[in-house]
């Protein structure tokens, strides 16, 4: 089966890299956005709700939307220039994705009075969409340096 390239300066860049560097990137900055967001919108929620009893969160949610959406754009530059430590970090956050997923499978499954289809198919499509990651990074691997 004949993998899908884009040229690269001396090097091809498979397709499926491309696309996993592309929704990094955006991940990325949406996530800034979203930080940025809640920063400025916290003096507005001190207004709404004057003993602001959630600021810490929002705080704490602003700075992780910051942190990670800057760790996505990072992954996304290493993909985009066939950095080994970009595919490295992606199957382990791949990794990561699959154990959060069986817990939310197995989570739904012991609550069986709760209404839980559709977490219970994003989960496995999850675990699905995570170990075809895998499968690929790992299958791309001399494409990286």
């Amino acid at each position: 089966m004949k993998v899908m390239q884009v040229q690269k300066g001396d090097r091809m860049r498979p397709f499926g890299v491309t696309l996993l560097a592309i929704l990094y990137g955006i991940g990325g900055v949406l996530s800034i956005a979203t930080g940025v967001m809640l920063v400025f919108l916290l003096p507005s929620f001190s207004v709404m709700v004057p003993e602001m009893a959630f600021r810490p969160m929002f705080q704490g949610l602003s700075i992780f939307y910051l942190i990670f959406g800057a760790f996505g754009i990072v992954i996304a530059y290493g993909l985009w220039n066939l950095k080994n430590w970009a595919r490295i970090i992606v199957i382990i956050l791949s990794v990561l994705g699959i154990l959060w997923s069986l817990g939310m499978v197995g989570m739904m499954l012991s609550f069986p009075n709760l209404t839980t289809m559709p977490v219970l198919t994003g989960g496995v499509v999850g675990i699905v969409i995570y170990a075809l990651i895998i499968f690929y990074m790992l299958r791309v691997k001399n494409a990286f340096t």
